[in-house]
């Protein structure tokens, strides 16, 4: 196996899914962060990623807190540069809708909801610098701002052409997915510049 000098942060690294996921990026090199609530349910995944060569840091981790968050995914770039966040946390409930208490649905928005977001901005503080930005932007007047805030004005002037989503091109792919086939049904279409860097 050829070690690659980058991390893979799995948040949600469970028996199934989440395991499967660590032992992949493992197996493709990256020393891999593995991190769920109870810590003490990795030692089987971390032995099965150390016996096969690879690297892994397994830990637990609260992903609705968000102290424990940040220290996650700082330590998991310290090890080496982050190139891989996943959020993989499981926040299901099996409750009809009428019987949902606020209770119950502020503990899976806590899980799924704030959870994402702890995770996406910590993970963000580490990537983006280094080119890998996941905010796509629609070509407006006020992202152009923004540009030419952040750029200065020669920015603007030599604007990859990829790199903003025109609204016109967006709203051709809202069309699209209006129009999709139903026999092969797009559940979710996500939509970016070809520009943006990753």
């Amino acid at each position: 196996m050829q070690q690659r000098h980058a991390t893979a942060a799995v948040i949600g690294a469970g028996d199934f899914v989440g395991g499967a996921i660590a032992k992949k990026f493992a197996a493709a090199g990256f020393n891999v962060f593995a991190g769920r609530r109870n810590g003490d349910k990795l030692a089987p995944l971390a032995a099965e990623i150390e016996g096969a060569g690879g690297r892994v840091v397994a830990r637990a981790l609260d992903a609705r807190k968000e102290d424990e968050i940040a220290a996650f995914v700082r330590d998991a770039d310290r090890r080496a540069p982050l190139e891989v966040c996943i959020f993989n946390v499981g926040a299901n409930v099996n409750f009809p809708i009428f019987d949902t208490t606020e209770r119950v649905f502020r503990k899976v928005w806590e899980m799924a909801c704030n959870g994402g977001f702890l995770v996406g901005r910590e993970a963000a503080r580490y990537m983006v610098p280094r080119g890998r930005g996941c905010i796509a932007g629609v070509d407006t007047a006020w992202v152009r701002d923004r540009i030419r805030e952040h750029e200065g004005d020669e920015a603007i002037k030599n604007l990859d052409p990829g790199r903003l989503m025109g609204p016109d091109a967006v709203a051709e792919s809202y069309w699209q997915l209006y129009k999709q086939a139903r026999d092969a049904w797009t559940f979710e279409q996500e939509i970016r510049p070809f520009g943006e860097k990753w």
